[in-house]
């Protein structure tokens, strides 16, 4: 392809099935989440065994997330610099401002029954000082992440190979080294630790630049079964809490085998997947605080009634009313910019 701004109709939708199932499971891991802590009042640290290999299972979801947008910015994106990523850049600026804002405002007045000016204030300072629900802390981190990209980028316009010499060195560094490191319970070849965001971002820079056809997906389908078996039976046997996508080992492979495989799958056009991976980041957002109101204010404790089939059937639940709560707050703001703009004709 000659013209990187041409976008193939794979490129599109596969990056679309990807959002939407990456976005499901972050859902499903916050659901349990969510159930442990307001249900059965458990730390996450404490979890019972079927939840933390659950969730042991679905680390992959937020590194998927970070190789898409170094697959769109590093990879299909030609022309990349501050002015056209400033509008993401405000965006995401504004997402901090006033959703952070009105989460501890909501967070305030259900612990304190207060809200007046004085509940804004101290949501605002609350806000100033990072403040907020947990899942808030990825909006922070892609903001600094956007705010590199034009750095980042004409590294890509190098020479390949180099580009393999540092994603292998920052594998090592990241995760394989960390990996020892838990399993061991020891601090030994501790060296400094690669941002693994930025190292999830370069990748799917890379992979878009890696031609992985000729690579059956039925093979690659088996090897990323036996990672996820691997992975299970790695916490069974050590019975260590190696599930954190920022240095679990497992997760980068795993994340990176479903990008392939979605790659590579000549996935045709779904309307319905299209349309839903335009709020995945609306969902992503605003699935934590339907995820409490179950819990919180209607008090109800869907761990009482099981595991996987509970957390399942909400994580539906909870996905479709972000979804449409995210549809109409973004209908809404047409409707309002709309009017203004009538009116100053």
């Amino acid at each position: 392809m000659n013209n990187k701004k041409i976008l193939t109709e794979n490129h599109i939708y596969f990056l679309d099935y990807l959002r939407v199932i990456s976005c499901f499971a972050i859902v499903i891991l916050h659901t349990q989440n969510i159930f442990l802590v307001d249900n059965l009042g458990y730390m996450e640290e404490f979890a019972p065994t079927k939840i933390y290999l659950l969730k042991t299972s679905l680390q992959w979801a937020v590194p998927i997330f970070l190789m898409i947008t170094g697959y769109i910015f590093l990879g299909l994106r030609n022309n990349l610099n501050y002015k056209n990523l400033s509008k993401y850049i405000i965006k995401f600026l504004l997402i901090i401002i006033f959703v952070n804002t009105i989460f501890n405002l909501i967070e305030n007045y259900y612990y304190m029954k207060i809200l007046n000016i004085d509940a804004i204030i101290l949501a605002f300072k609350n806000m100033i000082s990072g403040k907020s629900f947990d899942h808030m802390w990825y909006i922070h981190h892609i903001l600094a992440i956007y705010l590199i990209l034009p750095v980042i980028r004409p590294f890509f316009d190098k020479d390949i190979k180099d580009l393999y010499i540092f994603i292998l060195i920052s594998f090592i560094v990241i995760f394989v080294i960390s990996f020892f490191n838990q399993l061991t319970n020891s601090n030994i070849f501790t060296i400094y630790k690669f941002d693994y965001m930025v190292f999830y971002v370069c990748l799917g820079g890379l992979l878009y630049k890696i031609n992985f056809t000729k690579i059956k997906n039925s093979i690659l389908i088996i090897i990323l079964l036996i990672c996820f078996l691997i992975n299970i039976f790695t916490y069974l046997i050590f019975n260590t809490s190696i599930t954190s996508y920022s240095n679990q080992l497992f997760a980068a492979i795993e994340s990176t085998l479903i990008f392939i495989i979605a790659k590579n799958f000549n996935l045709n056009k779904n309307n319905f997947i299209n349309y839903l991976s335009k709020y995945t980041l609306s969902i992503y957002i605003f699935h934590v605080f339907f995820g409490h109101l179950i819990t919180k204010v209607f008090y109800i404790y869907p761990l009482n009634y099981g595991t996987f089939i509970p957390i399942f059937i909400f994580s539906i639940i909870i996905f479709f009313i972000s979804f449409l709560f995210s549809f109409s707050i973004i209908f809404i703001k047409k409707l309002i910019i709309k009017f203004y703009f009538k009116r100053r004709k």
